[in-house]
């Protein structure tokens, strides 16, 4: 009976684990949601509540699932420009067509010679334009790049993931495959890559995603930064990994798609250089700490940066890495709501973007500000301890490049 008794009083003491900051489930289900068009508007919706929650999940595929809600309303914009654009021609061709009638038949045939130079110039230009992109064709091996104008991707590392617990063990029969590409962006256009832009093939055969990987699945690059994405997939145990091929489609609208293949037995391989060298040069406006960001509508004051070093097991940086902060004062100028929320930072470590944390509810802040109000949050990122220059990067708005620079420094 003291048994018993002294087995129930230690299971009442009991204090289960707290859960690791996995991805949340309603970004997902808003990421899924917002593929498709007729039902991106209910993906939206969710989107928006699941950054509005304070959950200390992370928010990726809720920020996908607003690029993409984005990306439908531009596609509507366009088509609905296009549709106007196509009856301005038409009523152009039906009102020259009185014209033509009149020409001669020498006339036509030298409008005819000149509408042929012209189509011979366009496709000169398409050529031009096209062999200004690297060679990638064909399939590409680790230690491969891929570029499209100033962007380019370089296939990092290729192997098979074991590091995984008990609960994320992939099924019976099956193992996984991961890639690692750094990203670098030298044009003057933000660059975004996600898990999202690949699909993986073991023997020709799609195969599904694996998201139990704790590592970046995303990147959002402005001009002169670099980012690393790390995707996994779950393939049969007998696909030998030589036969497993990434394919990466640079352009949801196009059909360009490109090959990664896998190598190896299953051991790691590394690219020997794993990156492109960047040329871009950051000019975006530089805020100590200390000093106010004031764009006439929205003042954000710098009020302090620093390491964190009060945190759980939970949020242990690793070996190798510390965590830093930085805090904000917010006031609203303007005559129009304002909202500020903690996804709208990055930060950069030596130009390499990293990850951001949330050791507490301050870290995963969101102030709605009417006109006049003022608020306060807080950012927490993990970067490397021996990390020379790190920049905490903010964007006023999603649809500009444009980009403000809190220079942290100890």
């Amino acid at each position: 009976m003291d048994n018993m008794n002294n087995n129930m009083n230690g299971n009442m003491n009991y204090k289960a684990p707290a859960p690791k900051n996995g991805s949340s489930g309603l970004g997902i289900a808003a990421f899924i949601l917002s593929l498709l068009g007729c039902t991106s508007f209910i993906g939206l919706i969710l989107a928006i509540i699941d950054m509005a929650s304070k959950n200390g999940k992370k928010k990726t595929f809720s920020i996908i699932a607003l690029v993409l809600n984005g990306v439908w309303l531009l596609i509507g914009i366009a088509v609905f420009a296009s549709g106007g654009t196509k009856n301005l021609t038409e009523t152009k061709k039906g009102s020259s067509h009185v014209a033509e009638t009149e020409m001669s038949g020498d006339d036509k045939k030298t409008d005819a010679s000149s509408t042929d130079d012209a189509d011979s110039n366009d496709d000169s230009a398409s050529k031009d334009e096209s062999s200004s992109d690297s060679d990638n064709s064909g399939p590409l091996s680790v230690g491969d790049t891929y570029t499209k104008s100033d962007f380019s991707i370089t296939y990092a590392e290729f192997g098979e993931y074991k590091d995984y617990e008990d609960w994320a063990a992939p099924k019976e029969g099956n193992k996984i495959a991961y890639a690692i590409f750094n990203a670098v962006n030298n044009g003057d256009s933000d660059s975004y890559l996600s898990f999202s832009d690949f699909e993986g093939y073991a023997n020709g055969t799609n195969v599904e995603k694996y998201f139990s990987i704790d590592s970046e699945t995303s990147v959002n690059l402005s001009k002169g930064r670099v980012g690393t994405v790390t995707v996994a997939f779950e393939i049969p145990a007998d696909c030998a990994m030589s036969e497993f091929e990434i394919e990466y489609t640079p352009n949801m609208w196009l059909d360009e798609k490109i090959i990664f293949v896998g190598s190896g037995d299953g051991t790691p391989v590394v690219a020997d250089k794993s990156m492109v060298d960047i040329t871009a040069d950051i000019d975006s406006e530089v805020i100590n700490e200390g000093e106010t960001y004031d764009d006439k509508d929205v003042k954000i004051e710098y009020v302090e940066c620093g390491e964190l070093t009060d945190y759980d097991e939970w949020n242990d940086p690793g070996e190798g890495n510390k965590i830093i902060y930085a805090k904000f004062n917010v006031v609203n100028e303007s005559d129009s709501d304002f909202t500020l929320a903690y996804w709208d930072f990055e930060c950069f470590a030596d130009n390499k973007q990293v990850e951001a944390t949330y050791p507490g509810d301050e870290y995963s802040f969101t102030i709605d500000l009417s006109k006049g109000r003022n608020g306060k949050g807080s950012v927490a990122f993990v970067v490397p301890k021996d990390a020379s220059d790190i920049q905490i990067e903010y964007s006023p708005s999603l649809w500009s490049n444009k980009h403000i620079i809190f220079q942290y420094k100890e």
